[in-house]
């Protein structure tokens, strides 16, 4: 499914394209921000987790990272990419 993330009246923030689980962002799906920058990844409970990239439109550049949720809600980051 697909769900817009609007600043206000006809103004969107970004944009959602993927899979849902008990209406949050669950499994394989593409964030796509207002000045183009996108993630693709995958997502666990509303949040990233798992392998994804991101794509920076500004500069054509893609970064890598290996997401995985941790006790008490902390994030760890593994070693990132970045490569033209």
């Amino acid at each position: 499914g697909k769900m817009f993330y609007a600043l206000g009246e006809g103004v969107t923030e970004a944009s959602y394209n993927g899979s849902w689980a008990g209406g949050k962002r669950s499994g394989l799906g593409i964030l796509t921000m207002a000045n183009g920058d996108r993630y693709e990844g995958h997502w666990l409970d509303d949040k990233k987790e798992g392998p994804g990239r991101y794509f920076y439109k500004s500069t054509n550049k893609v970064k890598r990272e290996l997401l995985h949720s941790l006790q008490a809600g902390k994030i760890l980051t593994h070693p990132t990419t970045i490569f033209h």
